[in-house]
């Protein structure tokens, strides 16, 4: 960024400082009085188990339950807890959730891989809105864009869903769910940066005016990088409206727009990392949703959604100059994916219901050598599916859950997945739970046709998964804690065959682990939550521990409040790692333990300025190995909502 824009920006943030300061000392009787009109009418303060009980979520079971009444190993990220974190891109915030697994290769837009108990990026499922975003081309989500600016909610659900959720569910399903604008017209603003080679701005309007609500916003980023050829762009356009009409029924169109541009400064050859001056990639993605909510019976809810993404990536990496061994490199690979699913929630009873879904995939893909005019492929495949779920509650202290689903996927054979799983309410506030799933994920496109790479015999990859947990509340409730033993087993894993240089089904592993949560509440001003996870996986065929699985990670988190005044802590750590092995050597990550720190200052309610520390103690490390991640980093900012 250039001086003058710079100087602008601080003469901007100057001026409007003084005057929220002098609105600030004008309002600030205004504010005293309305206090003590209104103490005397204040409710009692809600205790963390009340919050739990009034969160929610739709991911676990395809409809609207309370959080307590899962049947599963759930996460929720509220609004406020998206706020309170300061994180900007959803590959972030995931680190502080429990059995998660977040990496990027070096500087902010880079390739970007999410597991969920150690399965593979591909079995991971991610959605807008319940709309899939995994590529049919690489089989698994272009994580590294996406950002949190529209993020309303943040639900993960661990394990294999793949009786719900089909294909690429085998090891869980993150589902971001987009703000819906509600009351009067309002406009939002945060923009945060070190002003010399990274800042992220944001802009969003949103409101309700009858039955229709609105929301919209703009999200940019901009990195110069840590290097030459480390730049990254980023522009991301959501927009959410629609109509909440009588008697439970709603008409909802969501829209999706990333647009992003990254220099690669680092080049594979020969397996040596060498730096590359000149290479780049361009993602264009579109997605699109319309979801129609209606109540056709007393005891019916049903719900249609019909998503389309399509996807545009160019990747160019001209010849360089002085090189022995250059050439160029210009490829393009176009993808789509037309989803249409529709699920309806039948109340048997008071005390269960039945989810009876179909659900139809067209998804195709293109991928051209546009150096040589060479098409690489150009295929398409559908998918029909089938599900049903029956939750039954016993009595007031056990519920029973079993889902089914069968896909047929043409030439490629069809799949049966069952789920069987349970809450028992062992005391007031003790919950106890457990599962059993089978999953699996269908070859991508590049797996069945890429040249001299692609297997049309493939079969699709298969797993087992299982868990077994507990979650507590404690001291008066204001403290939740959770444990959860997993055990997972993968077959048919696809994998590069040195023998017949193709793709081949030819791993399986095993994975097993505990994970360990807990939120806390000290009054309402001082809140944190930390989580372990301990991860053991094994590639069954080397009997050699899995690559990038790290056996121990943790986190802390802490936010206190006071006065207009606002300091989080924020610290992680994790193990190391195999990160891969080189003509039979292994090649280990260290591992590394950071802290991050922001301090916030609320001029007037919601309008505030805040300076943020990224790895405070400048760590040296890497995520992933040979791809170094940021130091020592400030950011100012500013916001207003």
């Amino acid at each position: 960024m250039n001086r003058k824009v710079i100087v602008y920006c601080l003469i901007l943030i100057t001026v409007f400082t003084l005057n929220l300061i002098a609105f600030k000392e004008k309002k600030d009787e205004e504010t005293k009085q309305e206090t003590e009109q209104t103490t005397e009418n204040t409710e009692i303060p809600k205790t963390l188990k009340d919050q739990y009980n009034e969160t929610i979520i739709v991911t676990a079971s395809l409809g609207a339950e309370v959080y307590w009444n899962a049947t599963t190993a759930v996460s929720v990220m509220t609004k406020s807890d998206i706020e309170r974190l300061m994180q900007v891109e959803l590959t972030d915030i995931l680190k502080y959730i429990p059995g998660v697994i977040s990496q990027r290769s070096g500087s902010v837009g880079k390739t970007t891989s999410v597991r969920l108990r150690g399965a593979t990026p591909g079995q991971t499922m991610i959605l807008i809105d319940g709309v899939p975003l995994n590529d049919p081309a690489l089989g698994l989500p272009n994580t590294s864009p996406l950002t949190l600016s529209s993020v309303g909610q943040l639900e993960v659900v661990r394990g294999s869903h793949s009786p719900l959720y089909g294909s690429s569910a085998a090891g869980g399903v993150v589902n971001m769910i987009s703000r819906k604008g509600e009351g009067p017209f309002k406009f939002t603003f945060y923009g945060e940066g070190d002003y010399e080679t990274m800042y992220s701005g944001n802009i969003a309007l949103q409101g309700k005016t009858g039955d229709f609500f609105y929301y919209s916003d703009y999200q940019t980023i901009r990195s110069d990088g840590q290097r030459d050829n480390d730049n990254y762009k980023n522009n991301t356009f959501n927009f959410k409206f629609g109509f909440d009409f009588k008697e439970e029924t709603s008409l909802t169109f969501n829209f999706h727009y990333i647009d992003s541009l990254v220099g690669i400064p680092i080049e594979i050859m020969s397996g040596t990392r060498n730096f590359d001056k000149n290479s780049k990639q361009t993602d264009l993605s579109f997605l699109g949703s319309i979801i129609l909510d209606l109540k056709p019976l007393e005891k019916v809810d049903s719900k249609i959604t019909a998503g389309f993404i399509s996807t545009h990536q160019k990747f160019k990496d001209p010849a360089d100059d002085g090189e022995e061994y250059a050439w160029p490199v210009s490829s393009k690979t176009e993808t789509t994916a037309f989803n249409l699913n529709f699920v309806n929630q039948i109340e048997l009873a008071p005390e269960g219901n039945f989810v009876l879904g179909v659900e139809y995939k067209l998804m195709s893909g293109t991928s051209t050598d546009e150096l040589y005019n060479y098409v690489n492929f150009d295929k398409d495949y559908d998918i029909f599916g089938i599900f049903g779920q029956i939750k039954y509650k016993v009595d007031e202290s056990l519920i029973f859950s079993s889902s089914l689903r069968y896909d047929d996927f043409g030439e490629f054979g069809d799949s049966w997945n069952p789920r069987f799983a349970f809450s028992w309410f062992w005391a007031p506030g003790t919950r106890v739970y457990g599962s059993y799933a089978t999953g699996f994920r269908i070859p991508s496109l590049n797996e069945l046709y890429y040249p001299y790479y692609g297997n049309t015999a493939l079969q699709p990859e298969e797993s087992e998964s299982w868990e077994f947990g507990f979650e507590q509340f404690m001291f008066e409730d204001n403290m939740h804690l959770s444990l959860t033993y997993f055990n997972n087993s993968f077959t048919n894993l696809i994998s590069y065959d040195f023998e017949t240089f193709m793709a081949e089904n030819i791993n399986s592993a095993s994975v097993k682990g505990v994970e360990i949560m807990a939120d806390f509440m000290i009054q309402t001003n001082l809140r944190g939550s930390f989580g372990y996870t301990l991860t053991d996986g094994i590639d069954e065929s080397t009997e050699e521990e899995l690559i990038r699985i790290p056996k121990h990670q943790f986190f802390f988190t802490l936010s206190w409040k006071t006065d207009g005044m606002k300091i989080d802590l924020l610290a992680r750590s994790v193990s190391e790692q195999l990160d891969n092995a080189v003509e039979g050597f292994p090649l280990y990550n260290e591992g590394y333990f950071l802290v991050d720190a922001h301090l916030t200052h609320e001029l007037v309610p919601d309008v505030g300025i805040f300076l943020k520390v990224r790895n405070l103690f400048d760590a040296e490390y890497f995520e992933i190995k040979g791809y170094p991640a940021y130091g020592q980093t400030w950011f100012v900012g500013i916001y207003f909502r």
